[in-house]
């Protein structure tokens, strides 16, 4: 009896252990997790590819695509007043664009469980009009969404939120060259609606130049209002109220959106673009209107401003900047509205018309407080020169009809009065024309053709430059495996392989697959790279380029100065990395 007392002692505490490892590991494996640097430089990436989504705000306006289906929206539980996509926090004078850089340019994973306490359940089913990596949620996601369909799996494991703006990003492989999501795609986004915040007094200094915005300033200025909450809130309703919403140029791309308003507007046309310039020729035209009609005028008579979000929500973030408020542009949809005449809201079906923007304004606590920015369409503009009256019953001015006037006669008037000198020294001057035009003609034609041979090398040098200069140390170490992946191209000696680390190798050598190593360890490793690591990766680079540079004819180095075929593979695949061979490291590793 007493020897059997050793085993039972020893089964019991293979037992426990055995208990203890089932409940205990899954939480130290949660705690512990591990992220590489790739989680973070891959929607950084894929951003950086990106066009500042407000550059193509007018696209959404077309006479199709204002019609076209974007997403259908169910929203449970508490109302959501919006959906946001692209937040918008970096200008720099001509484009207004999501930062890469900084906390505010870090991306992160959501948990992906449930979460039965949330306050809202929307439910988004993405539509034929709408594709992209940028992903319409409401605020305050409390977890990541849940997909369903046939790609669950794939757009699950490629959500990314920005953890300084919020907006929300998915990286899915779509095809060749494109990401993000497609018509069918479906998901169930939960979270709890931030509570209402107030705006606190601004920053003593302004956010931006005065010099940069004379017209911007010099209407700020003229309008008296203090520089607080209430008086930054006062300047865009008048703002809102002096402008006129148009999409478009002509009356032919704005028959869409003008349907989709169903409100009688008139037709003015505008121009697109939110650079400083397009800016400041909207507060120019209002300072321009209220000195011509005088004070105590009403915003009625002191319409003059005419565009649409992509205008307006640039004019209110400076404007907000300029009396001391941090600020950003959201772009998406409201699904709830004040009632406003021309305000985009949708239900249930949101379609291109529907597309918004607005502006963010940081409150003291942290709160960002949305402020709407569309220009109203009751009252068209009626610009009034200084020192006129302006009409108080407009009357819509008839053009007359011109009368054809026939040119005179040349030869009944001084033909006879040309000496011969002067004409010879007319013949002169057509001849010698003649010899410039032809002249002109070759050199441009010449100039076409040399062109693409300049073109291709100019690209290379300055895509180069760009890899080997980035912000971001891992990303100028992964560049440099790409640079030699596509100059091995254009050389005619590809990499080939289903990893960094099988590509080199086949290669047979040193140098490369010393490089591959080094990027496999920057990539995967849980500290990041530093600048050292990266001035070594360029080094081992440029190193194995030499050697093989004397490997290959010298005609073959000249071709590959000059050959297109790196460039046009970038093509297929812009934004998830310069080479296919890296494509699947991830998965081997």
């Amino acid at each position: 009896r007493g020897v059997a007392v050793p085993p039972v002692l020893a089964v019991a505490m293979v037992g426990l252990a055995l208990l203890a490892g089932v409940l205990v590991a899954p939480q130290v494996t949660q705690a512990a997790a591990r992220h590489t640097l790739r989680e973070g430089a891959e929607p950084v990436l894929a951003v950086q590819a990106q066009t500042s989504p407000l550059d193509g705000y007018r696209s959404w306006f077309g006479p199709q695509s204002a019609t076209a289906q974007l997403l259908s929206v169910q929203v449970s539980g508490a109302p959501v007043d919006r959906l946001r996509m692209a937040v918008l926090d970096s200008y720099d004078g001509v484009h207004f664009t999501s930062s890469t850089s900084g906390p505010d340019g870090e991306f992160v994973r959501l948990p992906r469980s449930s979460a039965p306490g949330a306050a809202s359940r929307v439910t988004v089913t993405v539509g034929p009009g709408l594709a992209g990596i940028w992903l319409p949620v409401p605020d305050g996601l409390v977890v990541a969404p849940s997909f369903t369909g046939a790609r669950a799996d794939q757009l699950a494991a490629a959500f990314y939120v920005s953890s300084g703006t919020g907006a929300a990003i998915d990286v899915a492989t779509l095809g060749v060259g494109q990401a993000g999501v497609q018509a069918g795609d479906r998901y169930v986004a939960a979270a709890d609606t931030p509570s209402g915040a107030t705006l606190g007094e601004p920053a003593d200094t302004a956010g931006i130049d005065p010099a940069d915005y004379p017209q911007l300033t010099a209407w700020v200025k003229a309008q008296g209002q203090p520089r607080t909450a209430d008086g930054l809130t006062q300047l865009v309703a008048l703002l809102r109220a002096r402008g006129y919403l148009s999409h478009s140029v002509t009356a032919q791309d704005a028959q869409g959106w003008l349907a989709a308003l169903g409100t009688g507007a008139t037709f003015v046309p505008s121009y697109a673009g939110h650079s400083t310039a397009r800016v400041e020729d909207l507060f120019a035209s209002l300072n321009q209107q209220q000195d011509a009609v005088g004070p105590g005028a009403s915003d009625a008579a002191l319409v003059a401003a005419v565009g649409d979000d992509e205008q307006f929500a640039t004019a209110v973030a400076l404007l907000a900047r300029d009396l001391g408020f941090e600020s950003r542009v959201v772009l998406g949809f409201r699904l709830r509205g004040d009632g406003t005449a021309g305000e985009a809201v949708c239900t249930d079906v949101c379609t291109g018309a529907d597309m918004a923007a607005w502006v963010e304004v940081r409150s003291p606590g942290g709160t960002w407080v949305a402020m709407d920015v569309d220009p109203q369409v009751a009252t068209p503009p009626r610009p009034v020169v200084q020192g006129q009256e302006p009409p108080s019953n407009p009357t819509r001015v008839r053009q007359p009809d011109p009368k054809v006037v026939q040119p005179p006669d040349s030869a009944d008037h001084g033909s006879g009065d040309r000496t011969a000198e002067q004409e010879r020294a007319d013949a002169a001057s057509r001849r010698w024309a003649r010899v410039l035009q032809i002249a002109g003609l070759t050199l441009a034609g010449l100039g076409l053709l040399v062109a693409p041979v300049l073109a291709v090398p100019l690209t290379k040098v300055l895509r180069r430059r760009a890899r080997r200069r980035a912000r971001v140390p891992e990303v100028a170490v992964v560049g440099a495996w790409s640079e030699l992946a596509d100059r091995c191209l254009d050389l005619g000696v590809p990499l080939q392989g289903p990893t960094r680390a099988a590509a080199a190798s086949a290669s047979g050598r040193p140098t490369a697959t010393a490089l591959a190593v080094l990027v496999d360890e920057s990539v995967y490793a849980q500290v990041p790279p530093d600048e050292q690591v990266q001035h070594e990766a360029w080094g081992l680079a440029a190193e194995d380029l030499a050697a093989l540079g004397v490997q290959v004819a010298p005609w073959r180095r000249v071709l590959a100065a000059v050959s297109p075929r790196s460039l046009l593979r970038a093509l297929s695949s812009p934004w998830r990395g310069p080479s296919r061979v890296t494509s699947s490291s991830k998965e081997s590793s």
